[in-house]
């Protein structure tokens, strides 16, 4: 079992102290968002379109509130901005195969803020 804690798929936030299985209607209580979501569930992968499950009609929008009788909380929903930014620079990576280097040197970024410093009189 994974020890990681239930976490809400939209802000992060513990979900630990609602009771499970989820109710249709849970909300998160730090941000209100619907937890009974495919977001949340364990069946589901954004990467490969939605639901795993083919026996499953997905519905429409995955952070909405649905009916599914499969639906299987999981830990790790929540992608904060920094994951979703480290997921999507290493999947650009692959792509063009870049070494996962900087484009630039921290001397040159240093260079070209102090630049535009001037420039604005900063």
């Amino acid at each position: 079992m994974n020890d990681e804690p239930l976490v809400c798929w939209h802000c992060g936030s513990s979900i630990a102290e609602l009771p499970f299985p989820l109710a249709r209607e849970a909300e998160c209580r730090s941000c209100r968002a619907q937890l009974h979501v495919c977001r949340l569930c364990q069946h589901y992968a954004a990467q490969r379109g939605g639901c795993l499950e083919a026996r499953v009609e997905p519905p429409a929008d995955a952070t909405r509130a649905n009916f599914c009788d499969l639906f299987t909380p999981k830990a790790g929903a929540f992608q904060g901005a920094a994951a979703a930014t480290a997921k999507a620079r290493s999947a650009l990576e692959a792509l063009f195969g870049g070494g996962g280097e900087a484009a630039d040197p921290p001397e040159a970024a240093d260079a070209t803020r102090s630049a535009l410093e001037a420039l604005f009189k900063r």
